[in-house]
Formats: structure tokens, C-alpha cells, sequence
């Protein structure tokens, strides 16, 4: 079902940007024929999407929310993801 969402939002925010699929391959270091492909399916990772975004001037952000869960596995969850971009400085 997010795939349709996503399919439908990312061809809308890079024509409101005034960006063409081959500016926006270029900025993503891929080809055109990869960005339309993403843009039809919708259905892409979330490290292509970020580089999507990023290229349209955005940041993506992704946002978990636990219900019903301690206080200490929400801290877990951060620090797998500080950890990832530790070996990145």
C-alpha cells in the first residue's frame, strides 16, 4: 500500500522542484532509466529513497513509534542507528 503513496509522491515533489528525471539521476549519480523506474513502482529502499530526497533538497527522516514499550528498548533502537554512522566520521 506505500508503494502507491510513494509512487504517486516522488515524481510530485521533483516536478514541483522543476527537476527533470535526468537532472535528478545526475544529482543521484544513477541513471534517468532508474529514477523512472522508481518513480513507477514505488517500491524502492530506503537508502535510494534518501538519495531521492536528498537530491530533491530534502531530508528523509524515518520515525518509529513503540506503544507499550519500555523506555529502554526505544534507547536500543537509537543506538543501532548511532552506531551504523559511527564508522562514517
Amino acid at each position: 500500500m506505500y508503494e502507491k503513496k510513494l509512487k504517486k509522491t516522488l515524481s510530485r515533489i521533483r516536478m514541483g522542484m522543476g527537476m527533470s528525471q535526468t537532472a535528478l539521476a545526475k544529482k543521484m549519480s544513477t541513471t534517468q532509466e532508474y529514477v523512472c523506474r522508481m518513480e513507477g513502482s514505488g517500491a524502492v529502499s530506503l537508502e535510494k529513497l534518501a538519495q531521492y530526497v536528498k537530491a530533491c533538497g530534502g531530508e528523509a527522516k524515518i520515525v518509529v513509534k513503540w506503544h507499550n514499550v519500555s523506555d529502554v528498548d526505544e534507547v536500543a533502537v537509537i543506538r543501532l542507528t548511532e552506531k551504523k554512522n559511527e564508522g562514517k566520521k
